[in-house]
């Protein structure tokens, strides 16, 4: 073989295993705080809280996540979505929430996210499916499955246009199955979340 032959072999063959080892292994993928589970996941755009950012990467710094942080935009593997994303975006979230910024230092939360949180709660205390229990229980964690919440928290929501905020359109009329409670977490079966007039994730049939 002659050496431009094996230099164009190499081209053809090493580009291909380049760029897939490249997709797997570098942190080139934009992170976004999101919420849902493996199956859905919504995913929030927008400008991201600088103690959203502090603690997230200082999560993943401790977890020993692959990324790379440049201002505020974090970067991680491509599609590495994997249970400490899933775990520390609502975590994170209500840590903010509570009060607690970088290294556990204290901070008033965002106006904005403790009216939500107000509102988050009022939803839980006045849901009928609810036992008083498991009221209790859920008022302590919060920010587990409602995907408000988590956006206030990441996403500096009271910067942008409602129009490019996502909203969760409920099912009319709404399945029996379907409480406050329980539709937090932007459930499909439930309803539709969209962004202005665009369906981004549509409702199970």
């Amino acid at each position: 073989m002659t050496r431009w032959g094996g230099r164009r072999w190499l081209a053809i063959v090493g580009f291909p295993v380049a760029l897939v080892l490249t997709l797997i292994y570098a942190p080139i993928e934009r992170y976004r705080p999101s919420c849902g589970g493996w199956k859905v996941r919504h995913y929030f755009d927008g400008p991201m809280r600088q103690v959203f950012v502090d603690k997230m990467t200082e999560a993943m710094a401790e977890d020993s996540f692959p990324h790379i942080r440049v201002g505020n935009s974090v970067f991680i593997r491509f599609y590495d979505v994997d249970d400490f994303i899933i775990n520390n975006d609502w975590k994170i979230a209500e840590a903010i929430g509570l009060g607690y910024g970088q290294g556990n230092s204290r901070f008033s939360p965002p106006p904005i996210l403790i009216d939500i949180m107000d509102k988050a709660r009022q939803a839980v205390e006045g849901d009928p499916s609810l036992s008083e229990t498991k009221k209790k229980r859920e008022t302590n964690v919060l920010f587990r499955d409602d995907c408000e919440l988590i956006r206030a928290a990441a996403i500096r929501i009271e910067d942008m246009v409602p129009e490019d905020l996502l909203r969760y359109v409920p099912k009319s009329p709404l399945p029996p199955q379907c409480t406050p409670y329980n539709m937090r977490g932007w459930r499909r079966d439930c309803g539709a979340v969209v962004r202005g007039d665009a369906v981004i994730t549509p409702a199970s049939r």
